[in-house]
């Protein structure tokens, strides 16, 4: 059995009530962590920028924190973007780092 299988046989048993406390807790704690994040970030002088981005990729069934667009749950596959298109490159990411180079 290859490790994919052990694991999706473990998620697919998994209930709810097996899950340590401390865990529900971590985890209720990071979506609030992120749900913060987002808010916050909706009102940064860059939020315009990703707004307008988001709103290319299209209508679809995600609500956007912070303002009244949905977007579709994928990026739009694009010859640009090699991790989209099946390459084997380990870049994960279109876009440059501006804090390292390459």
């Amino acid at each position: 059995m290859t490790l994919a299988e052990r694991l999706t046989e473990f998620a697919a048993r998994l209930e709810f009530d097996d899950l340590p406390s401390e865990v529900v807790a971590g985890v209720r704690l990071r979506a609030l962590d992120i749900l913060g994040i987002a808010l916050a970030s909706s009102t940064s002088e860059l939020a315009p920028s990703v707004l307008g981005a988001l709103e290319g990729w299209g209508v679809g069934a995600c609500s956007v924190v912070g303002s009244s667009l949905t977007a579709a749950p994928r990026l739009p596959r694009s010859p640009t973007t090699p991790w989209r298109t099946g390459s084997t490159s380990t870049t994960r990411t279109p876009f440059r780092s501006r804090t390292r180079p390459r």
